[in-house]
């Protein structure tokens, strides 16, 4: 699996909810090699860093206050059109009248 995917998959030999507690997770790799999950996710060596003295005096930069909205927004473009109005209520129309004529044959 772990190769039609090209990602690592975790398995274990474990068959029963009690044997999960106990048994080994190991990772299947991408070129199908099982190793076991401490070596797949060991953690990085932690860098030495070497201590050099703080900084006598930091600036601290000061934020500007943001610029005042406008008052008066800018006109919206006119793309609004009736037609869509128009459209629908030409198909609100068509649903009654079929809803109508569904009913009426009901009844006869």
């Amino acid at each position: 699996m772990a190769r039609d995917t090209g990602e690592a998959v975790l398995t274990s030999p474990a068959e029963t909810v009690a044997e999960l507690e106990t048994a080994p997770v190991t990772e299947v790799t991408k070129t199908g090699e099982e190793q076991p999950l401490e070596a797949a996710f060991t953690a990085p060596e932690p860098e030495t860093i070497a201590t050099e003295p703080a900084p006598a005096a930091t600036e601290v930069a000061v934020a500007e206050p943001a610029p005042a909205p406008n008052a008066e927004p800018e006109a919206l473009p006119a793309t609004g059109s009736p037609y869509f109005m128009i459209g629908l209520g030409g198909l609100l129309a068509l649903a009654g009248g079929l809803t109508l004529n569904r009913l009426a044959y009901r009844k006869s």
